[in-house]
């Protein structure tokens, strides 16, 4: 997956444009309590805001509405979306277990994420927050077990969530797996999440999720059919397009006869049953992906 940072455009002419839409929007908005208090706050927010674009930059075309998504400033993102009407479709369109994060390294939750770790709908954003805070991989890793009964509540929350005919069972599946995961059943729950995976992969192509696949559906074809993060991922897709991040991933070719990876892989875990791919980490990573992925099938119709 790419990440690629571009320059910073000249901000003078922009500036000078967000302010006033910043003197109208407060001017034009009904805040309860302390009115003078309440607005003074709003625009200071605002500004806030307006002070530090450069990780919204990344995520594409949002130069229109920069002055609302400075820094990924969440604390006091939900109120501003709530006063400003005419940005109320933003919210449907961030990771809503991001929401009560107050601030984000997006390069480092693209990189987590690249590393097959699923950060969109699961975990809740505390643990968001540590595993960004990891130094590496194996502190991660640690992380994950730790909170792991967080975590399967978690997962067990967006599965509640699902109700699409043709992604009910699956749930049903996927509750169970999450269900082992609380009870520390690591196996049973990676080698179960491993395989709702590939059955919700298949129904996808399937489906025209990965393009126009047709006969026997193979792991390169949908790899390739995942859109990668770019310059060019407009924020509507974002959501989508990191959900599906780790599905790359955790479908990457693994021949039988090589030693199996470390990280979680549905074809190791399917035909090389050992102690280096069924790992806890591992059995947590794969049942926060088919809750990820199923969650955000339900919402974006993947």
């Amino acid at each position: 997956m790419s990440h690629e940072v571009g320059g910073t455009p000249e901000p003078a002419e922009d500036e000078l444009a967000l302010e006033r839409a910043i003197d109208q929007t407060v001017n034009q908005t009904e805040i309860a309590g302390d009115g003078e208090r309440d607005n003074a706050q709003l625009q200071a927010a605002l500004r806030g805001l307006i002070s530090s674009a450069e990780h919204w930059e990344r995520v594409g075309d949002l130069h229109p509405y920069i002055g609302v998504f400075r820094d990924f400033g969440l604390s006091v993102l939900s109120q501003l979306i709530d006063n400003l009407p005419q940005h109320q479709h933003f919210r449907e369109w961030l990771p809503q277990n991001w929401i009560d994060k107050p601030e984000l390294n997006l390069g480092m939750a693209l990189q987590v994420i690249n590393e097959g770790v699923p950060l969109i709908w699961v975990p809740r954003a505390s643990i968001v927050s540590d595993l960004l805070r990891a130094r590496h991989s194996e502190v991660r890793s640690r992380i994950l077990v730790d909170r792991h009964i967080e975590i399967s509540r978690n997962c067990l929350t967006v599965l509640g969530e699902v109700s699409h005919p043709e992604l009910t069972e699956l749930a049903e599946f996927a509750v169970e797996a999450t269900q082992a995961l609380g009870d520390a059943r690591y196996r049973s729950a990676q080698a179960l999440a491993g395989n709702i995976l590939d059955t919700w992969m298949r129904d996808a192509a399937r489906r025209g999720v990965f393009g126009n696949l047709t006969g026997w559906i193979k792991y390169k074809q949908v790899r390739a059919g995942i859109r990668p993060f770019s310059n060019d991922t407009s924020l509507e897709f974002f959501r989508e397009i990191c959900a599906l991040a780790p599905v790359t991933k955790a479908l990457e070719h693994h021949n039988p006869d090589d030693p199996p990876p470390t990280i979680f892989n549905r074809h190791a875990t399917a035909h090389n049953v050992g102690q280096e791919q069924y790992s806890p980490a591992n059995a947590v990573i794969s049942v926060m992906l088919i809750s990820s992925v199923l969650r955000e099938a339900e919402e974006s119709g993947l």
